[in-house]
Protein backbone atom coordinates (compact mmCIF):
# COMPACT_ATOMS: atom_id res chain seq x y z
CA UNK A 1 0.00 0.00 0.00
CA UNK A 2 1.53 3.51 -1.01
CA UNK A 3 4.61 1.67 -2.10
CA UNK A 4 5.09 -0.14 1.76
CA UNK A 5 5.28 3.83 2.99
CA UNK A 6 3.34 3.21 5.62
CA UNK A 7 2.40 0.80 8.11
CA UNK A 8 -0.94 1.42 7.75
CA UNK A 9 -3.49 3.83 6.25
CA UNK A 10 -7.27 5.13 6.43
CA UNK A 11 -9.85 6.67 4.64
CA UNK A 12 -12.60 8.62 6.02
CA UNK A 13 -15.35 11.70 5.22
CA UNK A 14 -17.63 13.48 7.70
CA UNK A 15 -20.62 12.85 5.30
CA UNK A 16 -22.37 16.42 6.66
CA UNK A 17 -19.10 18.44 6.34
CA UNK A 18 -19.30 21.30 3.58
CA UNK A 19 -15.68 21.65 3.36
CA UNK A 20 -12.83 19.29 2.44
CA UNK A 21 -11.76 16.38 4.52
CA UNK A 22 -8.06 15.34 4.57
CA UNK A 23 -7.57 11.81 4.11
CA UNK A 24 -4.47 9.13 3.16
CA UNK A 25 -4.52 8.66 -0.86
CA UNK A 26 -5.22 5.64 -2.30
CA UNK A 27 -6.43 4.71 1.42
CA UNK A 28 -7.94 1.19 2.10
CA UNK A 29 -10.77 0.49 4.51
CA UNK A 30 -10.02 -0.77 8.00
CA UNK A 31 -8.91 -3.87 8.83
CA UNK A 32 -10.65 -6.29 11.69
CA UNK A 33 -10.22 -5.01 14.98
CA UNK A 34 -8.29 -6.55 17.55
CA UNK A 35 -8.66 -4.30 20.36
CA UNK A 36 -11.29 -1.67 22.31
CA UNK A 37 -10.62 0.42 25.11
CA UNK A 38 -12.81 2.99 26.32
CA UNK A 39 -12.55 6.15 28.19
CA UNK A 40 -13.74 6.14 31.99
CA UNK A 41 -16.88 8.43 31.24
CA UNK A 42 -17.54 5.94 28.34
CA UNK A 43 -17.69 8.90 25.75
CA UNK A 44 -14.55 8.36 23.88
CA UNK A 45 -13.87 4.20 21.76
CA UNK A 46 -9.99 3.71 20.58
CA UNK A 47 -9.45 1.06 18.63
CA UNK A 48 -6.52 -1.03 17.47
CA UNK A 49 -7.03 -2.51 13.98
CA UNK A 50 -4.85 -5.50 12.78
CA UNK A 51 -3.64 -3.18 10.12
CA UNK A 52 -1.67 -1.12 12.83
CA UNK A 53 -4.10 1.25 12.68
CA UNK A 54 -5.68 3.04 16.20
CA UNK A 55 -8.57 5.28 15.61
CA UNK A 56 -10.50 7.03 17.90
CA UNK A 57 -14.30 7.51 18.07
CA UNK A 58 -17.14 9.03 19.82
CA UNK A 59 -19.13 6.54 21.18
CA UNK A 60 -22.46 7.85 20.88
CA UNK A 61 -22.51 8.93 17.56
CA UNK A 62 -20.06 6.53 16.36
CA UNK A 63 -18.06 9.20 13.72
CA UNK A 64 -14.70 8.90 13.72
CA UNK A 65 -12.63 11.83 15.71
CA UNK A 66 -9.08 10.82 14.63
CA UNK A 67 -6.34 8.26 13.21
CA UNK A 68 -2.86 7.25 14.25
CA UNK A 69 -0.04 6.71 12.02
CA UNK A 70 3.48 4.95 12.79
CA UNK A 71 5.38 5.53 9.94
CA UNK A 72 8.10 2.30 8.38
CA UNK A 73 10.84 4.74 8.03
CA UNK A 74 10.16 6.65 11.85
CA UNK A 75 7.96 9.23 11.99
CA UNK A 76 3.87 10.10 13.37
CA UNK A 77 0.85 11.66 11.87
CA UNK A 78 -2.22 12.41 13.21
CA UNK A 79 -5.34 12.98 11.02
CA UNK A 80 -8.70 14.81 12.05
CA UNK A 81 -11.28 15.62 9.20
CA UNK A 82 -9.93 18.68 8.55
CA UNK A 83 -6.70 19.09 9.84
CA UNK A 84 -3.58 17.25 11.04
CA UNK A 85 -0.06 17.09 12.86
CA UNK A 86 2.87 15.30 12.83
CA UNK A 87 6.14 15.01 14.23
CA UNK A 88 7.72 17.97 12.51
CA UNK A 89 10.72 15.61 10.98
CA UNK A 90 11.58 16.29 7.39
CA UNK A 91 11.11 13.03 6.30
CA UNK A 92 7.38 13.00 7.81
CA UNK A 93 6.29 15.93 6.13
CA UNK A 94 7.64 14.69 2.75
CA UNK A 95 5.53 11.69 3.27
CA UNK A 96 2.78 13.72 4.22
CA UNK A 97 2.75 15.61 0.79
CA UNK A 98 2.97 12.84 -1.13
CA UNK A 99 0.09 10.95 0.59
CA UNK A 100 -2.13 13.55 2.03
CA UNK A 101 -4.95 14.64 -0.28
CA UNK A 102 -8.03 16.41 0.20
CA UNK A 103 -11.12 15.00 -0.69
CA UNK A 104 -14.80 16.96 -2.16
CA UNK A 105 -17.42 16.41 -0.34
CA UNK A 106 -19.47 16.70 -2.94
CA UNK A 107 -18.16 14.12 -5.41
CA UNK A 108 -15.70 12.12 -3.38
CA UNK A 109 -12.74 13.02 -5.27
CA UNK A 110 -9.28 13.15 -4.30
CA UNK A 111 -6.71 15.73 -4.90
CA UNK A 112 -3.17 15.78 -4.23
CA UNK A 113 -2.12 18.52 -1.23
CA UNK A 114 0.20 21.70 -2.24
CA UNK A 115 2.50 23.20 0.17
CA UNK A 116 0.69 25.95 1.06
CA UNK A 117 -2.41 23.36 1.37
CA UNK A 118 -0.11 21.67 3.97
CA UNK A 119 0.70 24.87 6.07
CA UNK A 120 -3.13 25.60 5.69
CA UNK A 121 -4.33 22.74 7.12
CA UNK A 122 -1.07 21.53 9.55
CA UNK A 123 -2.88 22.31 12.37
CA UNK A 124 -1.81 21.13 15.41
CA UNK A 125 -4.85 23.09 17.27
CA UNK A 126 -7.31 22.10 15.25
CA UNK A 127 -6.15 18.56 15.96
CA UNK A 128 -5.90 19.27 19.98
CA UNK A 129 -9.46 20.51 19.57
CA UNK A 130 -11.10 17.64 18.04
CA UNK A 131 -9.36 15.16 20.25
CA UNK A 132 -10.73 17.32 23.54
CA UNK A 133 -14.31 17.51 22.58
Amino acid sequence: MLAGVLLLAVAWMLLSSPKPTLRMAGAEPMEWVNSVASSPEGRRVLTGSLDGTARLWDAQSGQQIAAFYLFKEGGWATLSAHAFVYDGQQSTKAILLKCLCMVDPQTGQEQPLSEADFERYHRPDLVQKALQR
